[in-house]
């Protein structure tokens, strides 16, 4: 197993041949299960023999190989137990995008409860996935609204550390063009929050995306210029090119709440 390889540096032969109580688990000698019994006294010998800090040096490397063949959620696991926090929130941060691109909330909800409540602050990439969760599950924007000036900080305090925090500001943009609209109905602020999320978002962010043309078309309902509300959510249709209904049905929805405001009733149809 290449895994064992990585972790223990030690061929699977040997192991095999050592009588180690392993049990292979497919057909391709990729997976093996050590006796549970067995495999509970050796993590104790571990500890006793070589200590915490080498059993965290395992976890780490553990977690590379998880990480680079793709197994995130148990790469995240060995990353953490291994106490490589920053490690653990560049796989998260690497893969968070495609979640929420492919709305697989439950999942994303999952990883995030992986780390600990008490270092979400430190790493703007845990805040603006707690956000988007919160926004999803627990009423929309507006529960969102107390989390905001806290991923504020959380992006100043990463800028000090000369951190890239393009991206995410671009989201707490979409975040704040959202709740402007909800809140306030201020039609110029939350176009410039929108608009200027769009100009710095790549179109693989898509999520994100979607949501400030939504709300660039509601600022400009807001302001009066009907034409130009229509022309975003043209634009954002047009962009739309991932094959999830969900992601086509809260473009249209939100079109049909558009034409329904501007009283145009063949559009909505």
């Amino acid at each position: 197993s290449p895994l064992i390889d990585v972790v223990v540096r030690r061929p699977l032969r040997r192991l095999r041949a050592a009588n180690l109580f392993i049990a292979g688990l497919d057909a391709h000698d990729e997976w093996f299960r050590f006796n549970h019994l067995f495999r509970d006294l050796l993590r104790r010998q571990l500890v006793r023999r070589y200590g915490a800090a080498e059993v965290a040096a395992l976890q780490r490397r553990g977690s590379a190989w998880f990480a680079g063949e793709g197994l995130v959620e148990e790469a995240l696991q060995y990353a953490l137990a291994g106490g490589e926090i920053a490690g653990a929130v560049a796989v998260f941060a690497r893969y968070r995008p495609q979640l929420m691109n492919d709305e697989q909330w439950l999942r994303l909800d999952r990883w995030l409860r992986l780390f600990p409540s008490a270092v979400h602050a430190d790493y703007p990439d845990l805040l603006l996935a707690r956000a988007w969760l919160m926004h999803t599950f627990s009423g929309g924007i507006l529960a969102v609204k107390n989390l905001l000036p806290e991923i504020d900080a959380s992006l100043a305090r990463a800028e000090q550390r000369r951190a890239d925090t393009r991206y995410h500001r671009a989201e707490l943009d979409v975040l704040r063009g959202m709740l402007l609209y909800h809140v306030t109905s201020d039609g110029p602020k939350c176009l410039f929050h929108t608009q200027r999320a769009l100009d710095v978002l790549p179109r693989d962010r898509y999520l994100v995306r979607s949501y400030a043309w939504l709300f660039l078309a509601a600022g400009y309902q807001l302001d009066g210029e009907r034409e130009r509300a229509y022309s975003a959510i043209s634009a954002g249709t047009n962009e739309d090119n991932i094959p999830l209904a969900t992601a086509r049905g809260r473009s249209l929805i939100a079109a049909s709440f558009l034409y329904w405001l501007e009283g145009d009733l063949s559009a909505i149809a």
